[in-house]
């Protein structure tokens, strides 16, 4: 796995979902909406990049930046106090 740079972030999240294929996906659209759908519940956010880092924001429930890594297109963003975040990357 390597870490992406905030450019790479960018790019590679675009227009992109990420997704366990079971339980969750989150779709990070162009304009910087992050839809969430867990086990059939939606819900709605915010992404950005910052300082290398991607950071997803639903007010009153999460405002965390994670680093970003990658592999083919397995996904993991860590955070520092958080167990990281698999998922695949894939189109909507």
């Amino acid at each position: 796995m390597r870490r992406l740079s905030g450019m790479e972030i960018r790019t590679t999240l675009t227009g992109k979902m990420l997704t366990d294929y079971a339980h969750m996906s989150e779709t990070y659209e162009r304009s910087g909406k992050l839809v969430i759908d867990s086990d059939g519940d939606i819900s709605k956010g915010t992404w950005r990049v910052s300082d290398d880092h991607l950071c997803k924001r639903r007010p009153g429930i999460l405002d965390e930046c994670y680093e970003m890594w990658i592999a083919a297109n397995h996904v993991e963003l860590r955070h520092p106090i958080y167990p990281a975040f698999e998922a695949d990357l894939r189109a909507p």
